[in-house]
C-alpha cells in the first residue's frame, strides 16, 4: 500500500482559523495558496462588488424560510439600491416579494452576491440557470414574478396594446377646456393627445391649466370643472409671487448683514459666508459655523469676532 500524502495546515489571515491546506478550504493562485479561507475570501468579494461598479447576480433572501429572488445588473449596487427604494415604497415588480417585505420587515431579508460577471452580455444566461437551480419561480420557493429572466427595456407594445392603453387613459383623464391663439374655446378630453398632435410640449400645458403660466405658444387651458375667474385668480397669484421674488427688498428670507472683527481692530462687512470664507482662504464649512456659532472660539479663528448688523 502506498503512502498517504501529509498534508498541511494553514491559518486564515482574516478569520485566523487553522485549515487544512486543501482546495476544499482554500483557493490556489497562480501555483501558490490564497491567504484567505474560502468563506473570508467570497466575503471580501461580495464587499467589494457593492463598492464598485460591478456586474453579477444577486439573491434577495428571506432569512427565515430561506425564499429567495435571484436577479442580475450590470451595477449590483446601484441594482439594490433601486430594490430597497420600490420595496420601502410599496411598488415592487414582485407582489410575494413585497408582500412578504411589508409582513416581516427589512432587516428579515439579506442581499447577497452569488456570481460576479465579467461580460455583461451572459448576464441573462447565468441568472436563468441560477433561477432554475435555487427555484426562485416557485411558489413555495422564491419571488420572482417570471420563470425567465429578461429585461423589460425596450419593450415594444403591439398597435391594439397601444389603441388599448390610450383608450383608458382617455377614460381617465380630466376634461380641460383649451384657447385657441385666434380665441376660440373648445373642450379637450385627453390634454396629453391634444399636445402630441400639435407639437406642443404636455408638461408645459399642464403648468398652464394649474395657473403657473398664463400662455404656452398662443394656447392657453384650464379644468372643465374649473371656472375662468378662478383660473385667472391663481395665474394672477403666480404672477405676484414671481415678481416678489425678484424684487431683492421683498425676499422672503432677507439676508443677514455682519461684521467681521481682526484681531489688529479692523472690521470688515459681508454678507455672503462662502465669499468671505475664500476671500479670507479658511474652509467655508468651518467658517459658517464659527459665524454661526456652531463653534464657540476654533483654533483657527483665535481672536476674530463677528457681530451683526441689525
Amino acid at each position: 500500500m502506498g503512502k498517504s500524502a501529509v498534508v498541511g495546515e494553514r491559518q486564515c489571515t482574516k478569520c485566523q482559523r487553522i485549515l487544512p491546506e486543501t482546495s476544499k478550504f482554500f483557493y490556489r493562485d497562480r501555483g501558490a495558496w490564497a491567504a484567505r479561507c474560502k468563506p473570508c475570501f467570497i466575503a471580501k468579494q461580495k464587499d467589494w462588488a457593492l463598492s464598485k461598479r460591478v456586474a453579477g447576480i444577486y439573491v434577495i433572501q428571506h432569512c427565515s424560510s430561506g425564499q429567495v429572488y435571484v436577479g442580475s445588473a450590470g451595477c449590483l449596487r446601484q441594482r439594490w439600491s433601486q430594490h430597497r427604494h420600490l420595496l420601502r415604497s410599496g411598488r415592487h415588480h414582485s407582489p410575494r416579494l413585497q408582500r412578504a417585505w411589508t409582513r416581516d420587515g427589512e432587516k428579515a431579508f439579506a442581499f447577497k452576491v452569488l456570481e460576479l460577471v465579467d461580460r455583461e452580455d451572459l448576464l441573462i444566461t447565468i441568472e436563468q440557470a441560477w433561477i432554475e437551480f435555487l427555484g426562485a419561480y416557485n411558489k413555495r420557493g422564491g419571488y420572482n414574478a417570471l420563470p425567465q429572466a429578461g429585461r423589460v427595456t425596450g419593450y415594444q407594445h403591439t398597435e391594439e396594446t397601444k389603441a388599448l392603453l390610450l383608450k383608458q387613459n382617455v377614460a381617465k383623464a380630466q376634461a380641460y377646456i383649451v384657447t385657441f391663439p385666434d380665441g376660440r374655446e373648445e373642450e379637450v378630453q385627453h390634454l396629453g393627445q391634444f399636445c402630441r398632435e400639435r407639437e406642443l410640449h404636455t408638461s408645459t400645458m399642464f403648468q398652464v391649466g394649474k395657473g403657473s403660466k398664463r400662455t404656452y405658444k398662443g394656447y392657453s387651458c384650464r379644468l372643465a370643472t374649473m371656472s375662468r375667474e378662478a383660473w385667472e385668480s391663481n395665474v394672477a397669484l403666480e404672477e405676484a409671487r414671481v415678481v416678489a421674488k425678484r424684487d431683492p427688498n421683498n425676499r422672503r428670507f432677507p439676508t443677514q448683514r455682519r461684521v467681521l472683527i481682526h484681531p489688529d481692530g479692523t472690521r470688515q462687512e459681508f454678507v455672503n459666508i462662502l465669499k468671505t470664507a475664500k476671500s479670507l482662504g479658511v474652509p467655508p464649512r468651518t467658517f459658517h459655523a464659527f459665524v454661526t456659532g456652531e463653534y464657540k472660539t476654533p483654533v483657527l479663528f483665535a481672536g476674530y469676532a463677528v457681530q451683526d448688523i441689525h
